[in-house]
């Protein structure tokens, strides 16, 4: 006859083990971007242009083309900044320049979940009579993606994927990317 206390520990032991295979799983990746593959996601992300309200009655329209990445500033204020050059068209003024922007990576959360953008931190425009204007503050921000639910079917059901950025660190040659990855199993549809 079974000890009294080993068979009561078996269907105790199976319980942890199938709660266990039921748990949320989680993971760490970090992506690495460097200056050519984020100037390839900028060149999709950044809108072609924005509107300017210089005053309440007059608007310019700021063109952005061929945007780059030139490099990376780790030690510039808000975590380092990405060093950018663009082609900026303000066809009512008749102004066709180059500019070197800068930009820098924020995290924010709202309704537990993850937002990330890249903001303009300087973006000097020749204004004539007036001299340089820095009209960082004016452009729009850039939404990156920072935290994505899906659903996948394997083999042993159906599971929730979730990637959450979880930080950024701006290098001196490319961007790090660091995403929790947690996996879940879906309740049974009925």
């Amino acid at each position: 006859m079974p000890h009294p206390h080993r068979f009561r520990s078996r269907p105790a032991l199976a319980l942890v083990l199938c709660a266990a295979a039921a748990a949320p799983a989680s993971a760490a990746v970090d992506v690495v971007v460097d200056a050519k593959t984020l100037t390839d996601l900028l060149s999709a992300m950044v809108p072609p242009s924005a509107a300017l309200d210089l005053t309440p009655d007059n608007r310019v329209t700021l063109k952005i083309e061929d945007v780059r990445v030139t490099g990376f500033d780790p030690a510039a204020e808000n975590g380092g900044h990405i060093l950018a050059a663009l082609r900026l068209e303000v066809p009512e003024l008749g102004l066709k320049l180059p500019v070197e922007p800068r930009l820098s990576l924020h995290l924010s959360e709202k309704d537990g979940r993850r937002l990330c953008y890249l903001q303009f931190e300087r973006v000097m425009l020749p204004v004539p009579l007036a001299g340089p204007l820095d009209i960082a503050t004016l452009l729009p921000r850039i939404p990156v993606p920072a935290d994505e639910i899906n659903a996948i079917e394997t083999a042993r059901g159906a599971f929730q994927v979730r990637t959450r950025l979880a930080g950024t660190e701006i290098r001196s040659a490319a961007v790090n990317f660091r995403f929790d990855i947690l996996v879940s199993p879906l309740p049974a549809q009925p």
